[in-house]
């Protein structure tokens, strides 16, 4: 008996779908075959997906979510999510799992259901009217019918406009990366819509769905062909260059065309755009191959374009989070930095063009070196600016009288003073930065009735630094609602749960602009 096999025989719900529907032995041993498929069920608040490997059960009730996998070895964890917060227990088998914990046991499970070779002739006939039968026949049948079209084309169970696992395998890796992106976005508004109760909104936002993920499948094909067509043109010159060049407009103009064709035609044509962009990208990349044969290189030497990119992108990502947290003392150092980065990465680059497959494997080696570096370095910066924030010691104080409880200075048009903050927390930093009130000159002049002014940026790693906020910004709003004090900053900051969105409405320069960023 394979793994697949052995998965299902001890998973009692996936074990009667797949054994009722697809006849055991034909399905397990073909879907063995094709480890790279993965076959994915959904209804209502159970979604099921399958591979060579495992199982993975994922049900929500009552605003919590539970997903169950299921190894190989017949080990089960359980990873429940709830306000915001994960619990992940581990269990040796399915019997480990009700032994512990019957209720959470009956919710991985389901309803109990008998397979077909269980069941008496009468039952086996009655097939949907059976109250211990999951799905009924229709349901059973269906199933049936998509893993044999899966075997056939290796999609039918995929969601329309995807593209299957051997086609992700071809791509860049950054198209590949950025289309998985843009796969789980996808999934979560799908899941939203999943709770919409108007029928009509719930029918077109599912058609938006659908569409977005023939043009996320189109986009990253023609992704992967110009970054490789990009990584060639690094090691070609002169007509050979121009040749990639003009290559590369066609790709673009191409799948422009394919991608319009979605948007304006019916649903019904859809899938052929799919499958003719699939067939262009087949035939560029045999272009490519060929222009790829004709340049040559040292096959043991890689083209190091894309490695060199990348880099280059995250460290000046780096720096940038690096001058948000140390402020003007720090600014000048890591603007020699990010000099330094872009010149280096720029003359890498030259040599690139210039010299051809012969530069790679000189040119990779020291793109390499100078990235270690620059990281070791970046490090250095980033343990200095920790040591900056960590405040001073300070001789003991006097002891102070507690202030009146209600303060003549509690009012609309003075400083605010915190008081009572949680453990921990500093008093006028809220979500990695430091803000204050703004003075009644300063309202007067900028027309405002209300904000808090930014100061400096304490800890890049906030929700309120990672957003984008700079020095002198003005927050105006959160989420829609205006914000005086740093009180409602900090409750409405501390109200966001895991995975919201925190939009920020600032002045910056006088002018209004909007930030977002994921809790």
């Amino acid at each position: 008996m394979n793994k697949l096999a052995l998965v299902f025989a001890g998973t009692s719900l996936l074990g009667s779908w797949l054994g009722a529907a697809t006849q055991h032995g034909a399905a397990l041993t073909w879907l063995q075959e094709k480890p790279g498929v993965t076959l994915r069920v959904k209804a209502e608040n159970r979604t099921v997906e399958v591979n060579g490997q495992s199982v993975r059960i994922t049900v929500e009730r009552d605003g919590s979510r539970f997903c169950f996998s299921k190894e190989a070895d017949g080990s089960v964890t359980v990873l429940v999510t709830r306000d915001g917060t994960n619990d992940e227990r581990k269990y040796e088998s399915e019997a480990a799992l009700k032994e512990a914990d019957a209720e959470l046991h009956a919710l991985y499970a389901g309803k109990t259901v008998k397979v077909f070779a269980e069941s008496a002739p009468a039952e086996r006939d009655a097939g949907g009217e059976h109250p211990d039968f999951r799905g009924g026949a229709e349901g059973m049948e269906a199933f049936r019918q998509g893993v044999e079209r899966m075997k056939q084309g290796e999609s039918g169970l995929m969601a329309d406009g995807d593209l299957n696992d051997a086609e992700m395998k071809r791509l860049s890796k950054e198209a590949r990366e950025r289309l998985e992106r843009d796969m789980r976005r996808l999934e979560e508004r799908d899941r939203e819509n999943g709770k919409e109760r108007d029928p009509e909104d719930k029918t077109e936002e599912a058609e938006s769905i659908s569409q977005d993920r023939y043009h996320a499948s189109l986009r990253a094909l023609e992704r992967s062909l110009l970054d490789r067509c990009s990584a060639l043109k690094s090691g070609a010159n002169g007509e050979t260059f121009k040749s990639l060049d003009d290559v590369g407009g066609k790709i673009k103009d191409t799948y422009a065309d394919l991608r319009d064709k979605v948007l304006d035609e019916s649903k019904k044509t859809w899938g052929q755009t799919l499958e003719q962009g699939r067939k262009f990208f087949d035939e560029y990349s045999a272009q490519l191959d060929a222009w790829e044969k004709k340049i040559g290189g040292d096959a043991k030497a890689p083209n190091p374009y894309e490695d060199m990119r990348d880099s280059e992108r995250r460290l000046i990502r780096r720096v940038k989070n690096l001058r948000r947290a140390g402020g003007d003392k720090f600014e000048d150092i890591l603007d020699n930095y990010e000099d330094k980065i872009k010149d280096t990465y720029a003359d890498m680059f030259d040599k690139l063009k210039d010299d051809g497959t012969a530069a790679w494997k000189p040119v990779g080696e020291m793109h390499v070196k100078f990235a270690a570096q620059m990281e070791a370095d970046l490090d250095k910066v980033a343990m200095q600016i920790d040591s900056a924030k960590k405040p001073q010691e300070r001789e003991p104080q006097p002891e102070v009288k507690e202030p009146p409880k209600d303060p003549d200075w509690k009012d609309n048009q003075s400083p605010e003073r915190d008081v009572d903050l949680p453990p921990g927390e500093v008093a006028d930093v809220v979500g990695g930065v430091r803000v204050s009130r703004l003075t009644p000159l300063v309202r007067k002049q900028l027309n405002l009735d209300n904000g808090l002014s930014v100061n400096e940026i304490v800890n890049a790693d906030g929700i309120l630094a990672e957003s984008g906020l700079e020095v002198y910004d003005i927050i105006l709003e959160v989420n829609g609602e205006k914000v005086d004090t740093r009180t409602a900053l900090r409750e409405a900051v501390a109200s966001l749960k895991k995975g919201e969105d925190l939009k920020l409405t600032i002045m910056r320069d006088g002018k209004k602009e909007t930030l977002k960023v994921k809790r």
